[in-house]
């Protein structure tokens, strides 16, 4: 608990030490209690947590490590509770992040597979209980990082297949509970994703019936919360990819429309402490309209955060 408050003002040292308390704490009390589950689901948590601030942090070598003894000790509580659809699910969305860790090193091949793991396990607890919500929402992001993967290998046409996948599930999400914000929210983001595959193969108009169903699920989640700095976020995300496709198709007057809504939507919370995703929609919106002074303010602020988490990604941006 105190690793989340820490890592919300920022001290992520501080956070990581937090982490590696309560680790060690975990790994006592399993020691005392072998056989009581708590202790073993607590400290698979704990290590993924750990494991995932680490990623962020770009020190993925650790991250690596610390994944490692997630799934290990995931694996073990999911041979011992076969019917727990809980630690079944674990099972798989841990290997979605370490899929995601792997990527991040040019490790392919080993990404795809912890990726196979990830939608394996949520298929099978999908499946064995058709009212588990979690698993079908878990499924959708599986399918949508698995999309993202195959885009990043240039395997456009499978990956389009991965996010219609995720498509599909998340639809018949929202059509069992069209009030669940949060369903629409990750359908969204899958919406949008499909969109960049079908943009990058050249399937434009298909592509921008895909951004605009996701601009249509966004916009009244947003206005729920002008102050919610996400969903303000992902709204503008998706009025400039329907922009970007709009330009694409020559319609260039719609596509600058487009732009000025998404710097109108995201400027409230782009400010000197917005989050990094918040600061990068920004500033493509900003250079998009040809407003290059303003973006420079932005852009020099995603330069100090990866000043402050890993040089590497301050140097990617530098290249840039």
């Amino acid at each position: 608990g105190l690793a989340s408050v820490q890592v919300m003002r920022d001290d992520v040292e501080a956070a990581l030490s937090s982490h590696s308390k309560a680790a060690e704490l975990l790994e006592r009390l399993v020691e005392l209690e072998p056989s009581e589950p708590e202790w073993q689901r607590r400290l698979a948590y704990t290590f993924t947590d750990q494991g995932h601030l680490l990623f962020m942090m770009g020190r993925n070598t650790e991250a690596l490590a610390v994944l490692d003894q997630a799934i290990a000790g995931g694996r073990n509580m999911a041979e011992t509770m076969p019917d727990d659809p809980n630690v079944q699910l674990d099972l798989g969305t841990r290997p979605r992040l370490l899929s995601q860790v792997l990527a991040s090193q040019g490790e392919i091949d080993e990404a795809r597979r912890a990726s196979d793991q990830d939608i394996a396990a949520c298929t099978a607890v999908a499946r064995s209980d058709e009212s588990n919500t979690d698993a079908k929402l878990a499924l959708v992001e599986g399918y949508t990082w698995r999309g993202r993967l195959l885009m990043d290998e240039g395997k456009l046409a499978a990956a389009q297949d991965a996010m219609r996948s995720a498509v599909r599930v998340g639809e018949r999400l929202v059509e069992d509970d069209p009030t669940n914000t949060h369903r629409q929210f990750r359908l969204s983001a899958s919406y949008d994703y499909l969109g960049e595959a079908l943009l990058a193969d050249g399937t434009i108009t298909a592509a921008l019936e895909a951004f605009n169903r996701a601009l249509e699920l966004m916009e009244p989640i947003a206005a729920i919360d002008a102050t919610n700095a996400y969903y303000q976020n992902d709204l503008a995300y998706s009025h400039l990819q329907v922009g970007k496709a709009l330009d694409t198709l020559g319609r260039t007057g719609e596509a600058r429309s487009a732009w000025s809504e998404a710097a109108r939507v995201v400027a409230p919370v782009a400010d000197a402490e917005g989050l990094p995703p918040i600061q990068e929609t920004y500033a493509q919106a900003l250079l998009l309209l040809g407003r290059v002074d303003e973006a420079r303010v932005h852009l020099a602020a995603l330069l100090a955060d990866c000043l402050l988490y890993t040089s590497d990604a301050a140097e990617d941006l530098l290249q840039v």
